[in-house]
């Protein structure tokens, strides 16, 4: 894993996005696009430095119960030395951490995996298919899912991987996706306005990194995993 004081390469990402959020129990959080700053004397370029910001901040909503820990780069659950509480499937909190972005995908097949009638993210912690985005097209082992054709804010968005280990009952289906307005909520993923959406989709490289935390844990874990100031 490559953590660099400084923000050079924070957990080997080619971009990172931030979304930070007052406490835990806040149910809206401030993003922020960053690219890595270019080293140059006008002539040569040597390499990269400390992060830098791309546009303005602007807003975004989370779960109507704030966040809580999930698994991703940064381990499983809170990193250690650090408390708060986990993220559980239902629990309505989106998972603070730091994750890959991956998997886009909309109503138009431009913007990555087009939904279909038929596509579903299973979130029956008791399926096989627990945490994936799937076709149903035939028989099921799950009694719970998300049709993404039928929810407008999937309209486009990106799959935000959590639980990639798809652990029963940790957490799944995180997006992020469109939202419903700046004072709505989620029930555990990211969303924003549509537009700034696109723009921060087109923008991710391979090695995207949505880092979100809480104000506080995130300048505790600043230095530690080489976050850009805010």
């Amino acid at each position: 894993m490559d953590v660099r004081p400084g923000g050079r390469r924070t957990f080997g990402a080619s971009t990172l996005i931030t979304a930070v959020a007052d406490d835990w129990s806040s149910t809206k959080v401030v993003i922020t696009r960053w690219r890595p700053h270019q080293q140059t004397d006008g002539r040569h370029s040597w390499g990269t430095g400390p992060w830098e910001r791309v546009g303005d901040p602007f807003d975004g909503v989370i779960g109507d119960a704030g966040l809580a820990w999930g698994d991703g780069l940064h381990g499983d659950g809170a990193p250690k030395g650090h408390d708060g509480p986990r993220k559980r499937e239902g629990d309505h909190r989106s998972p603070a951490g730091a994750f890959r972005i991956s998997g886009r995908f909309g109503f138009e097949r431009p913007d990555g995996r087009m939904l279909e009638d038929t596509t579903e993210c299973v979130d029956d912690p008791a399926s096989r298919s627990y945490n994936l985005i799937v076709e149903h097209t035939g028989s099921a082992d799950w009694t719970s899912s998300e049709h993404m054709r039928q929810v407008p804010q999937y309209a486009v968005g990106a799959f935000v991987n959590h639980n990639a280990k798809r652990v029963p009952g940790d957490g799944s289906c995180i997006f992020l996706h469109i939202w419903a307005g700046p004072d709505s909520t989620t029930v555990g993923c990211t969303a924003m306005d549509e537009q700034r959406l696109r723009e921060l989709l087109r923008s991710l490289g391979d090695k995207a990194v949505f880092v979100q935390l809480p104000k506080a844990e995130y300048r505790a874990l600043q230095a530690e995993w080489g976050l850009p100031a805010q």
